[in-house]
Formats: structure tokens, sequence, C-alpha cells
């Protein structure tokens, strides 16, 4: 497998992630023994993600693939982070009662877990993918580029805060102790 990392830039005041792919796993699948039987109609089941399948107890959030094999119509299904109130959203529909699935990217709640919810009786299968890693990078200043960016090994000056540059095909960082612009190509 090639290592693969995604960062994530975030909102002021949050940490950025990076992605970290597993082998693809299943953390649960209700037809099973011993993993809790069918979702009943409107029940809310909290499901473990960290500390399974190589997720850590750390991760801020997983790539799942969700599958629903409901017993009848299934008006929705939804995820959300374990310890919160569910959301007005769904992730998934099967108003015909056929298999479907769907991929997200959940974000872990309490105990590293996330809650599920279904209209009606359904088996639920999830598989992980990978899992989001909080990075913690000392940037003080995120800013897009408006001109031309930085050029890289160029002196960014004696600033008395990090600065992180988008620009269209890269991100640009004023590296410190030597006060000189770094490149980091971005692929789309």
């Amino acid at each position: 497998m090639i290592p693969m990392f995604l960062f994530a830039l975030a909102a002021p005041g949050q940490i950025p992630s990076a992605f970290v792919p597993v082998t693809p796993c299943r953390v649960i699948d209700t037809r099973e023994a011993g993993a809790g039987g069918p979702l009943k109609p409107s029940e809310v089941r909290a499901i473990a993600l960290a500390g399974r399948c190589g997720i850590p107890s750390s991760a801020a959030a997983a790539s799942i693939n969700v599958t629903v094999v409901p017993k009848e119509p299934l008006g929705f299904l939804t995820i959300w982070p374990a310890g919160i109130e569910r959301p007005l959203v769904s992730l998934l529909n099967s108003l015909d009662g056929a298999i479907r699935s769907n991929h997200a990217i959940a974000t872990l709640g309490a105990g590293g877990a996330v809650s599920v919810y279904a209209t009606h009786p359904t088996e639920l299968i999830i598989d992980v993918a990978g899992y989001f890693q909080p990075v913690p990078i000392d940037i003080d200043i995120v800013f897009r580029a408006s001109g031309a960016p930085p050029e890289p090994g160029t002196d960014c000056g004696q600033r008395s805060v990090n600065a992180l540059v988008l620009a269209e095909d890269a991100l640009y960082y004023c590296s410190q102790p030597s006060h000189r612009w770094r490149r980091i190509a971005i692929s789309r």
C-alpha cells in the first residue's frame, strides 16, 4: 500500500487532520452473532470505531462505507458523533427496501463512537477505509494568496507568527527559524 496523506485546513481554532488509510476492515455486521442484531425502528445505537480496525482513540473522524439490508422500506438512516443530539439529515434511504450503501466521513464522538438511527428495522454493515488524525501545527495566520504567491526559498521576514498561504496549486508556509518560504504542492 502506498502511504497517502490528505491534510485538511481547519477553521480558526480547530486543528487540521491528516488522512491515514487502513486495510479495509468490517467494524460491524449486525447479521453476525454477537453484533446486537438488526436496528429496531427509531432505535439509536452507539457503535465504537476507535480501537477497532486500526483506528486509534486519538482519531477525529473515520472514512466509512455504510450498508443497510432493510427488512422493509427504510425511510432513512443517519450517523453522527456519539454523545450529541441527532441531526436532521440522512446518510441513506431505501424507500423500496433494497440493499443500499453510501460512503461517509464520520466524526467520532464520545468514546470514539458514532450513533446510528434508522426509521425502520434494518441490518447494518459498517466498513472502514481510514481515519483522520489531528495534526497540530503551529500556524497562526492562514490566508489566500492575492496576486503572485511567495517565491520558495525567499526571505519571509522576521515574523513573530507563523504564516500559511493557500494558493491555486500549492500551500506556502514561512518556516521557522530559517525565515524562508516553503512550498507544498496540491494535487486536485
